[in-house]
Formats: C-alpha cells, structure tokens, sequence
C-alpha cells in the first residue's frame, strides 16, 4: 500500500504543481509557469492544454 501511495505524487509531481499554480493565479499566470517550463505544457483544469513558443 505504501508504494500504491508514493506513485501518484512520482508519476506527474510537475502537473500538479503546475495545475495548483495555475488555479491559485486566476489561470492568468500560467503563461509564466510555461515560459518557465518549456518542456512542460500546463494543462488547465478545463482539460485545455495551453501552448506557447514551443
């Protein structure tokens, strides 16, 4: 149980803190949060993922 408890927080830690982020900025810091991390596409809690400058 405890390995079923560590996997959801190792598989996408990167998505989550970005998601709280982006809820907690009013969804308008996310284009801060992707110029930050190019390599990750923030994902909205509308299901929309949001690309910039690729």
């Amino acid at each position: 149980s405890a390995k079923t408890t560590i996997k959801p927080k190792v598989v996408n830690p990167t998505n989550t803190s970005i998601k709280t982020k982006a809820t907690i900025q009013n969804k308008i810091d996310i284009r801060k949060i992707n110029v930050g991390v190019k390599s990750v596409r923030p994902i909205r809690d509308d299901g929309i993922i949001i690309e910039t400058q690729r």
